[in-house]
């Protein structure tokens, strides 16, 4: 096994085990026969996500597209039980080389092309294989957000997740009073812009 393979074979297993925690399961068999070995997908209820780890950004750029018809003939076929599922596709391309001004425009032509699959980029520069086994899980776990469940935390209810939200604001230089407002006005059922004008106006004594 090269570095190379090495490397690879890390990533993969680190993903692995964050889409597999997050509920995902991983397809196997008849299925994915002839992938690469930096090839995996997974599948959920309603979604499945191809994932392809290349060793350089070059590569990512020229062979993406082979990982997306795989994806696409995976779902097509009848070996997935996918017969019952509204599918959302997804094609995560990762590499442990950092992003560079070179590839800039093709990552984001990818990244924007929505046709078949949703994509999803992952770069050296988004996590770091010399970093500790825990490390690197959380900072993919951060990326492949857009694979994991919303948890909401509750007691005894469920809880609203924009409780928070003014206090949030307020820490970026957001008036903590105009969100209560408009959050006060979506409660009620009244409408949001005309309630927050109106404490506006009431609070500079406009006429």
């Amino acid at each position: 096994m090269t570095q190379s393979d090495g490397v690879i074979s890390q990533v993969g297993a680190a993903v692995d085990l964050v889409l597999t925690a997050a509920g995902w399961r991983r397809v196997s068999g008849p299925a994915v026969v002839g992938w690469p070995v930096s090839a995996a997908a997974y599948e959920d209820p309603y979604s499945i996500v191809g994932v392809r780890i290349f060793p350089t950004l070059g590569e990512l750029v020229a062979e993406w597209q082979d990982g997306q018809s795989a994806v696409t003939d995976l779902i097509g076929s009848n070996v997935v039980d996918i017969q019952y599922k509204a599918w959302d596709g997804y094609l995560l391309l990762i590499t442990p080389a950092p992003a560079s001004n070179e590839w800039g425009a093709e990552l984001n032509e990818i990244r924007a092309n929505t046709r078949r699959l949703r994509k999803l980029i992952v770069t050296g520069d988004d996590f770091d294989i010399s970093e500790t086994e825990v490390q690197m899980l959380v900072r993919l776990r951060e990326k492949l957000a857009p694979l994991i469940p919303v948890q909401l935390d509750s007691i005894g209810e469920a809880t609203d997740p924009l409780a928070d939200l003014p206090d949030r604001l307020a820490r970026e230089g957001i008036n903590r009073q105009h969100v209560l407002t408009i959050l006060e006005a979506r409660s009620a059922g009244e409408p949001m812009v005309s309630a927050l004008h109106e404490s506006l106006v009431s609070s500079t004594g406009a006429g």
